[in-house]
């Protein structure tokens, strides 16, 4: 998401889940950048997910555990339980996505 009037990047996600052959995930990589100081593995919300079918349900669970644990930045952009909040949803639609191009939804 972005500050429309300068086009600064608030908060960021990329997000890459991998499948076996029983639809389980065996691999989630998921990155998130403008929500702490420095960009950050969300480390949490890959082990939530491994092992998983990565349902709606269970891609959501994970994607609250985004900035878990994160010190979130303040500043005239977003505050701290903004770029939280938007962490929560923006990995949630990267992780939906990302289920999308495996194959899986």
């Amino acid at each position: 998401m972005s500050q429309q009037a300068s086009g600064f990047a608030i908060v960021g996600v990329a997000a890459i889940l991998t499948f076996d052959e029983k639809g389980k995930v065996t691999e989630a990589r998921v990155g998130i950048t403008g929500v702490a100081s420095v960009p950050y593995r969300a480390k949490k919300v890959e082990a939530a997910l491994r092992g998983t079918a990565a349902s709606a349900k269970e891609i959501a669970a994970a994607a609250a555990l985004a900035s878990k644990g994160v010190d979130a930045l303040s500043d005239i952009h977003a505050s701290a339980a903004y770029r939280r909040d938007v962490a929560a949803v923006f990995t949630r639609r990267s992780l939906e996505k990302a289920a999308q191009r495996a194959g899986r939804k």
